[in-house]
């Protein structure tokens, strides 16, 4: 029998502990490269749960998606679809976060955090699944799914789950999450919020600086934990902010100063930057070491400048899927800037494999002119049978 546990007996487990799979939507498919991140994520023996409108025929809805996506032989039974509508394709950001209670393991918390309001749908999708899991998949005779006790935890925090990333003891998010919730309450603090958080989760909550001129203000944009020791932090060197075109030389200034501060805990003065990642990392968890990872030199989309990373990457037990980008600065292509690119991504590389990944590169270019890449598009299943 399940003992009663409270709220606080849930601890969201780090994206660097093994997985079992992986949830997405099917709008995936509509993206360039979708099919072969799906395809990447099937072949590494993960099971992926896709939310698609219709699973009343199992085993015609399974043919559909696999046709859909190119999915063939073995990799079909990992498939998994699950009757929950979305509207887009931005799992990480609506999608339930697993967490694990330490005292039950037959218990999975399902954080559910707000989204946007307009997105109802996308919304709505944790409280969904929560009932699949608990209700309509064993009603059905669905043993595809771990039989466990779902909790929906929902918190009146309005956060995309790109703007979190945890340890164990720590979890980390922008002041992204404050600026949203000023716009229905200008007097809110951040320790209200952080707090609403913590009355759910066993881990500690940390607000840091959001990152100037970028659209979605979440830290996935710039940092990552690559397991309990090491996080990386861009950086964008005074070789590659060479190769940005002049009319965005004071924007990536300043993005490569921000990136510094959050690296080193200092400004260009020499003075402590108290919510800097590095700051609060130097005083609540010492042990963990600071490493760089290059940033791209930004890329133009339909006219559009964009904002590029190597850190919105996903994390698939000792794999990494890294996005590659293939469209640079606006005007004909530059030897510079390509071989720039080259030397980054042997450093990106370089740095994940010492961290224990094999990199997985795939083009993300499409994905990135909307504001995210492969860590956007997917939200990792825990080994569900425990940490």
């Amino acid at each position: 029998m399940s003992m009663s546990l409270s709220h606080t007996d849930y601890t969201l487990p780090p994206e660097y502990l093994p997985v079992d799979g992986i949830l997405m939507s099917e709008h995936l498919a509509s993206f360039p490269n979708g099919r072969q991140l799906l395809q990447a994520v099937l072949q590494h023996n993960t099971e992926v749960w896709m939310l698609t409108t219709d699973v009343s025929h199992l085993q015609r809805t399974r043919g559909r998606l696999a046709q859909r996506f190119g999915v063939s032989g073995t990799d079909m039974a990992r498939l998994k679809p699950v009757p929950v509508a979305t509207e887009t394709v931005w799992a990480r950001d609506w999608a339930p976060i697993f967490s694990y209670a330490a005292q039950d393991p037959g218990r999975i918390g399902l954080l559910d955090l707000q989204y946007y309001p307009e997105r109802q749908i996308d919304d709505a999708a944790p409280a969904a699944l929560t009932t699949f899991l608990n209700q309509t998949a064993p009603a059905l005779g669905l043993d595809l799914f771990p039989r466990l006790h779902y909790e929906r935890l929902a918190v009146d925090v309005e956060m995309e789950g790109g703007n979190l990333m945890c340890t164990d003891s720590d979890c980390f998010m922008t002041e992204e999450v404050l600026l949203r919730a000023r716009q229905r309450d200008p007097e809110v603090q951040p320790q209200s919020l952080t707090a609403a958080l913590e009355a759910r989760l066993t881990q500690r909550f940390w607000m840091v600086p959001r990152m100037p001129h970028e659209s979605t203000g979440h830290i996935d944009i710039w940092a990552k934990f690559l397991n309990a020791e090491t996080v990386v932090v861009g950086q964008i060197s005074d070789s590659s902010l060479v190769q940005v075109p002049p009319e965005q030389q004071a924007v990536y200034s300043d993005l490569q100063a921000f990136l510094e501060i959050q690296a080193t805990g200092l400004d260009a003065s020499g003075q402590p930057v108290p919510n800097s990642l590095a700051r609060i990392l130097q005083e609540q968890a010492p042990d963990v070491k600071i490493v760089r990872l290059p940033m791209p030199t930004p890329g133009v989309y339909r006219g559009v400048d964009t904002f590029r990373t190597y850190t919105n990457s996903l994390l698939l037990n000792d794999v990494a899927i890294v996005p590659r980008y293939r469209r640079g600065t606006s005007g004909p292509p530059r030897w510079g800037e390509r071989l720039q690119n080259e030397l980054d991504e042997a450093e990106v590389e370089r740095i994940y494999a010492e961290a224990g990944y094999a990199v997985t590169w795939i083009v993300a270019d499409n994905l990135i002119r909307d504001g995210g890449a492969w860590h956007c598009v997917a939200m990792q299943i825990p080994r569900l049978a425990g940490p």
